[in-house]
């Protein structure tokens, strides 16, 4: 089971640093998921900093979210399955 969303800090350039509740912080770039047209309204930065978070999710309105498991690095992944 993945941790928890501590807190997220919007970056500059659709960058989104995450901070997850067993001391883990990483930065992910939300800029490829800006290609898909339902992110298409993210394209407006003063949403995109909008950014809220609960338990194990991203969100900005009830249209457009992503969740922990899209986001966090493979290289975490590898660690903890070991």
């Amino acid at each position: 089971m993945l941790p928890k969303i501590n807190s997220v800090v919007i970056l500059e350039n659709y960058l989104i640093h995450i901070y997850l509740d067993d001391g883990f912080d990483f930065i992910f770039d939300f800029k490829p998921c800006l290609a898909y047209p339902c992110n298409k309204e993210l394209n407006n930065l003063m949403l995109f900093k909008q950014a809220k978070f609960d338990m194990r999710m991203i969100y900005w309105d009830d249209k457009h979210d992503i969740h922990l498991d899209q986001m966090i690095p493979e290289s975490y992944l590898q660690k903890t399955a070991s």
